[in-house]
């Protein structure tokens, strides 16, 4: 049986590991070390409304989520900036656990949404909607190449 514990600084370096190996594995590719990939997590949990849970099996952290809460006109809104299941372990439930969890604990804090930002027409989009996200036709991404 899994369980949950709100992420820690004790818990970002273990938490980086499992970031790099599932990041930098397929279908994602990227190319994330230690040190960009620590800084990114530390950054996260210092940001004002932090808020991460890791999943674990026994004592291994097997996945996390984490973001940060912000305040708006009508409520509480909630930014979910990070989510990874460890790669043999994806696609056997433990995502959809995972997030049900944290709705469960923004609920009792009274978080009215919850936003994030995935890739168009790729796993994670599937992974989303088969929980209930749909895209959002208010909001536009945009950018700008500097």
């Amino acid at each position: 049986m899994n369980n949950f514990q709100k992420l820690s600084p004790e818990s970002l370096n273990e938490a980086t590991r499992l970031f790099i190996k599932v990041f930098n594995d397929s279908p994602w590719s990227e190319s994330w070390n230690e040190i960009s990939a620590y800084a990114k997590l530390h950054q996260l949990y210092s940001t004002p409304g932090f808020s991460g849970y890791g999943m674990y099996d026994k004592e291994q952290l097997i996945g996390f989520c984490a973001g940060y809460k912000e305040i708006w006109d009508q409520g509480q809104n909630f930014y979910l900036l990070e989510f990874c299941i460890s790669n043999g372990l994806q696609g056997k439930g433990l995502g959809s656990e995972l997030l049900a969890f944290l709705e469960l604990k923004l609920k009792e804090e009274g978080i009215c949404n919850i936003y994030l930002l995935t890739m168009r027409n790729g796993v994670a989009e599937k992974f989303y909607k088969k929980n209930g996200y749909q895209v959002n036709q208010q909001i536009v991404l945009m950018d700008k190449k500097l």
